[in-house]
């Protein structure tokens, strides 16, 4: 059973347009010209309008042509979420050492979504070998930056002792750095880490 969180929605597309329904039509026709420009934020952009069929028919095809535009000027946004289409084969077929290589890269970037989403592969083997050294190493920035599930994956990390030695205190840090509303945002595969967070959250003076 996978005790570790991925993204808050599992697949955590995010790109920066947001409009408002009176200006959609023309701002979409604006990030068309600008993306065929070769502008890579308007790329990225227009990929999410093509994957969400916002102001255009949703086209997955379409959106994972336009993001691999903009994640091959190295745009770390458009890695990141190409990484999730070739993870869940969204437009592309599927291919997970794929996947890893786009989440490298913008990881490497500090996109902290990617960095928790690599150190999620390293630490299941999905398209990369198993080693939770780079698991934890991989956690512990986009942690340190607030990010919410890789809190909780950090400190299930130094509690159950993968990829480091086990360390109570650590998990504990962890589990207390976690925003209430994470808590909630259960599934069957994060039983286990839901219940060690909310243990720790809601245990006066627990050590």
């Amino acid at each position: 059973m996978k005790l570790f969180f991925r993204a808050l929605v599992l697949c955590g597309f995010v790109f920066a347009a947001s409009f408002s329904a009176c200006t959609f039509s023309r701002n979409v026709k604006q990030l068309q010209k600008a993306a065929e420009q070769g502008d890579a934020q308007a790329q990225c952009d227009l990929g999410g309008y093509y994957l969400f069929g916002r102001g255009v028919e949703k086209d997955e095809q379409e959106a994972a042509k336009w993001l691999r535009k903009s994640a091959e000027q190295g745009f770390a946004q458009a890695q990141y979420n190409l990484g999730i289409c070739y993870e869940k084969g969204v437009g592309v077929e599927q291919d997970e050492a794929e996947a890893v290589k786009w989440y490298r890269k913008a990881a490497e970037q500090g996109d902290a979504k990617a960095q928790n989403n690599l150190g999620f592969c390293f630490l299941n083997g999905i398209g990369v070998e198993k080693n939770g050294e780079e698991a934890v190493k991989w956690f512990r920035e986009p942690a340190e930056q607030g990010i919410a599930e890789a809190q909780a994956n950090l400190g299930l990390c130094f509690f159950t002792g993968f990829g480091t030695e086990k360390n109570d205190g650590e998990a504990v840090k962890w589990f207390r750095r976690l925003p209430n509303k994470v808590l909630p945002l259960r599934n069957a595969n994060s039983d286990f880490a839901y219940s060690m967070a909310l243990v720790w959250k809601k245990t006066p003076g627990k050590q």
